[in-house]
Formats: structure tokens, sequence, C-alpha cells
């Protein structure tokens, strides 16, 4: 989340919650989700609960001057469902709820679980370690591991194509 004020706008938070949100350590929180917002009923469903954290690296905040929702990471897996085998398909609710096409996704992954993602995003990248079986839909391999730099990678390499390679760099000094 940008900030204490948009996490607000999504949960219910109190008052010892959002002393743990400011600590310096920045630390995931999980705060009871507000029964009406606008957070796309893809994120967390049958879950009352969303694990927030405020923006704290200068790529985070470098993000949000293009975007005014919060930022989604997950697994995509839902409580007591099986594990979801094909990622595409909850981004595909998600792109219908927020209004967004295929071709403004960046994805990246590692295996066959995520080649129908990787095939229909508009840029898709893989680590270095990523499976031989979906290099024929990837756009980029990166030269990092997963698990070492190969996300930071594909945010620079986005940061670049964008044009505001120097306004990343600038922020980090």
């Amino acid at each position: 989340f940008k900030s204490i004020e948009q996490i607000k706008e999504y949960t219910s938070l109190t008052k010892k919650e959002e002393e743990l949100l400011t600590l310096k350590e920045k630390p995931i929180v999980l705060v009871k989700k507000q029964t009406k917002s606008n957070l796309s009923n893809s994120v967390a469903p049958n879950i009352n609960r969303l694990g927030c954290f405020i923006a704290y690296t200068p790529l985070h905040h470098l993000l949000f001057r293009f975007l005014h929702k919060p930022i989604v990471a997950t697994s995509a897996n839902l409580k007591d469902e099986p594990i979801i085998r094909y990622k595409d398909e909850v981004l595909e609710n998600i792109l219908k709820e927020e209004n967004l096409s295929w071709n403004q996704v960046a994805a990246i992954g590692d295996d066959l679980n995520d080649y129908k993602m990787l095939k229909k995003a508009g840029l898709s990248f893989t680590p270095a370690n990523g499976s031989k079986y979906i290099e024929d839909v990837v756009n980029i391999r990166c030269e990092a591991y997963g698990g070492s730099g190969a996300v930071k990678e594909m945010i620079e390499y986005i940061i670049k194509e964008d044009g505001i390679e120097e306004e990343y760099v600038n922020s980090w000094l």
C-alpha cells in the first residue's frame, strides 16, 4: 500500500495494527478487510483479512507514482482450495474487474504452471533457471536465477523500456 491512508480505504485498521505498520522494520500485518470497498473480489476471496505493508523502497514509491490502487503480490492460492495450477485463470478475473487487458501485463514465471499466463502477457520473463518448456512463450530469459535477482532484472528492463530509468535511479540517490 502507498500509505496508512490507503490501507484505511480497504481495511478496518486498529490503532495497534497502525502502530505495527509504521515500525521501521515495515512488517506485513494481517488486517481485517472492509466488507465494502473497491478492492477486486479476486484479491483474498473468502478470507476476511489482507496482509498489508506500507511502501518503503524507492521502487515502491516510483510504482505508486503511476498506480493509484494497492499492488497485489500473491501466490494466488485460496484457503481450503486445491493449489491453483494455472495463474492465468486468477489473473483473468482481476483483469476483467479492473478493466485491463493482457497486453498491459508484465509477468514472470519459471515453470509449466505459468505457461498460459506467460503466453497471454504483453511482456513475459523467466529466470535463468526457468523450465526449458516455457522458453518458447517468454519474451525474455533473465540472466539472474529465481530468488537471486530475476524480478529485479525484470523491473529494471521495464523501467528502461518505459524511459523512466533516470527517474528510477535518482529515486535511490
